[in-house]
């Protein structure tokens, strides 16, 4: 059974799914950001030193207007504390586990919701399989993109207009694999059919549509999220409360993203029932 206003009207529809499951992608996101800060503020604790925690404060409570300057001064501070480098590589490792986690908890409530299943809470938060599978997807992806970068800013330096070329013909490519994650758990299927039935489904016009308008309704919910935080970072200025606060917006984000994953699968899947909005 499907909502048909997926069909009719995506983008209210898509709201309208986000203001109803908001409040439990903030709380999983919450403690996902809890988690990573204590994990993250114990090991640059360990890693830079008082010293090294004081320097790096500067640098975020203190930027440089000029950007050059103060890439320079990351670049220094880098190379002064060379233990950050497989500090930050840790983090995003931690960061592609809680970011399945986000999705996996995510597309199963959207799933229960939905269909009208009330089941316990504590069955939406034990991974099982399927998020295992979106574990290995994230980590395919990451590795792609990391290659897709070098290749595009080497084809750029080489001729621009082929560098953009093949910037969109792989941006388009990972577009084409959003049906993948709601199609693992909320279309129930294994890995191989998902990334097909993705494929298949998201066009080359419908990846194009798809990037234009997810970037600029992503723009408008980050700019909404991040003033939302605003506030409370007026009230606990520091270093460690910046840190915790765009941790949260990002995990905030990623919910999102989620939602819009559902809505792209409920907008674009072949079903054959369907029912009218309540």
């Amino acid at each position: 059974m499907i909502n048909t206003q997926f069909k009719i009207q995506p983008v209210a529809a898509f709201y309208r799914l986000l203001a109803k499951s908001f409040i439990f992608i903030l709380i999983v996101s919450l403690v996902l950001s809890t988690i990573s800060f204590i994990v993250l503020k114990i090991s640059l604790t360990h890693s830079l030193g008082p010293e090294g925690i004081k320097e790096m404060a500067q640098l975020i409570e203190e930027p440089s207007t000029d950007m050059m300057e103060q890439s320079k001064a990351m670049q220094t501070f880098v190379l002064k504390h060379p233990s950050l480098v497989s500090l930050i590589f840790g983090a995003l490792i931690l960061s592609l586990f809680f970011i399945s986690y986000l999705f996996f908890t995510t597309q199963h409530f959207l799933k229960n919701m939905s269909l009208g299943i009330k089941n316990k809470l504590s069955l939406l938060l034990i991974p099982n399989h399927s998020y295992f599978r979106i574990l290995l997807f994230l980590l395919l992806i990451s590795g792609f993109l990391t290659f897709a970068s070098g290749f595009i800013a080497i084809s750029i330096a080489a001729n621009p207009i082929m560098g953009i070329i093949a910037g969109l013909f792989i941006g388009s490519l990972f577009v084409r694999n959003c049906l993948l994650i709601p199609g693992l758990i909320i279309g129930e299927m294994n890995f191989s059919d998902s990334i097909k039935y993705s494929f298949q489904t998201i066009t080359l016009g419908r990846a194009f549509k798809i990037a234009i308008f997810g970037s600029l309704i992503f723009l408008v919910l980050s700019f909404i999220l991040s003033a939302l935080v605003y506030f409370p970072s007026l009230i606990v200025k520091t270093a460690s409360a910046k840190m915790y606060f765009n941790i949260v917006v990002f995990y905030l984000q990623i919910g999102c993203v989620s939602v819009g994953l559902k809505a792209l699968f409920l907008r674009y899947g072949n079903f054959e029932e369907e029912k009218i909005a309540e």
